[in-house]
């Protein structure tokens, strides 16, 4: 009688461990993707300096627009940075 017992308890045992259900493969796993956009190259230099021939304007590549009213050109020279500024800037002080 203990003998049967033993097999039966090594049967239920072997068919307990046949049922667990396989790992997953990492074939189902989904690709890498960026969750955030990849940081610019661009190094925001300003665009113009004090000694410079280009009239300022508020624009930086398709950001900004032209101004309407009148200019003070000497002053917008000297502060680059104030009027077109960096894209990296978030407007706090």
């Amino acid at each position: 009688m203990h003998h049967k017992l033993c097999v039966l308890l090594t049967t239920l045992l072997a068919s307990l461990v046949s049922a667990a259900p396989a790992p997953s493969g990492t074939s189902s796993a989904l690709t890498s993707t960026p969750t955030v956009p990849f940081a610019s190259d661009d190094p925001n230099n300003p665009l113009w300096g004090p000694e410079s021939a280009k009239i300022p304007e508020p624009t930086r590549g398709s950001l900004g627009a032209t101004i309407l009213g009148p200019k003070n050109i000497p002053m917008e020279l000297q502060n680059p940075h104030a009027f077109a500024p960096p894209t990296t800037d978030n407007g706090n002080v």
